[in-house]
Formats: structure tokens, C-alpha cells, sequence
């Protein structure tokens, strides 16, 4: 912490002579010398002011390092906390996710992803509800129901999928080809 300090005395009466050499270059008076001494205090005070405000150097060399089991333990609560805050947050489950397999708690780690996919089948369900004419899109939501081990809800999806591409011939071949996969139909 000492060295710190010194450094920065020394950061700013370079950074204080390096303002004020126009003004001592030139040996015409005292009220030159006098602006240069009012500009070196004005720089050490802001640098000052600014380093007791939110200067830790510290800090600046614990950025440069790998984040600690301790950074990753305080991370992870954080990022726990907000998901409480909004729980259909798809991104901030599958980040938890990671921070828990970092952690080594696998358990809490599949909780994370089953709630993360869970969120985005809510999105993609929602967005189907919007706009129904995406074949890929009643795919994606059929396998990703059976992932979550939700077998009636991939077949209330694979129902509203035919329902909804009644037209599209090639569609509903390939949910049928789909759905025979996954073992949702016989």
C-alpha cells in the first residue's frame, strides 16, 4: 500500500510538471511561477480527490489475475439474487448455470439449466402463440419439451404444430417424422 502511494505522488508531480513546463520554460516573472505552483496544487488535489474517492490500486492488479474461488462464490450469489428478481431470464440461468459448474455444485448447476431451458421454452412457446407459421421454430419447442421430460407437453405442441401448418404438407411430414423420433407418436 506504501508503494502505492508513492507511485502515485510521484504519477502526479510528473503529471503536475508536465502541465506547468510551458510555464517554466520561460523566466519572465513571478506570476508565471506562481500560475505553475497554482496548477501543480490544482492537479495533486484532483488526483488526490479522485484516488480517495475510488482509487484502490489494488484492485487494478487483482483484474490482471485469473477470478478466485472467493470472486466466483460472490458472483454466483449475485447472479442468484437477481434471477429471484426475474426468474424468465433464460441468459441469467444459463450463466448461473456455469457459475455453479465452476463452483463444483453440479446439482444447483442442472437445476440452473433445467430452469434456463424451461425459460426459453416459455419464449418460444409464447412466440408461436404470436406468429405460428414457423415449422423450425415447432420443432425446436417439441425437442426441447422432451429434453425437459415433458412428454405431454411436446404432444400439446406437436397437436397445436399441426393445427397451426394444416397447409404447409411438408411441415407436417416433417413434425410426423419428428414426433415418431422422439417416440410422441406411434
Amino acid at each position: 500500500m506504501v508503494i502505492a502511494a508513492a507511485l502515485l505522488v510521484l504519477l502526479v508531480l510528473v503529471a503536475a510538471l508536465f502541465a506547468c513546463w510551458p510555464l517554466l520554460r520561460h523566466k519572465t516573472g513571478r506570476g508565471r511561477l506562481l500560475l505553475a505552483g497554482s496548477v501543480v496544487a490544482l492537479v495533486g488535489a484532483l488526483g488526490g480527490g479522485a484516488y480517495l474517492m475510488v482509487g484502490h490500486p489494488y484492485l487494478a492488479a487483482r483484474s490482471f489475475s485469473e477470478p478466485s474461488q472467493q470472486d466466483y462464490a460472490g458472483l454466483v450469489a449475485t447472479l442468484a439474487h437477481h434471477m429471484v428478481r426475474e426468474p424468465r431470464d433464460p441468459r441469467g440461468w444459463l450463466l448461473l448455470a456455469r457459475g455453479y459448474a465452476n463452483l463444483g455444485d453440479e446439482r444447483d448447476a442442472e437445476a440452473a439449466y433445467r430452469r434456463g431451458i424451461g425459460a426459453m421454452v416459455v419464449a418460444l412457446d409464447q412466440r408461436l402463440k404470436a406468429a405460428p407459421n414457423d415449422p423450425d421454430g415447432w420443432q425446436r419447442l417439441i425437442r426441447s419439451y422432451v429434453v425437459l421430460g415433458d412428454s405431454d407437453n411436446a404432444r400439446m405442441a406437436f397437436a397445436a404444430a399441426h393445427k397451426a401448418l394444416a397447409k404447409n404438407a411438408p411441415a407436417i411430414a416433417a413434425l410426423d417424422a419428428e414426433a415418431k423420433d422422439l417416440k410422441l407418436q406411434k
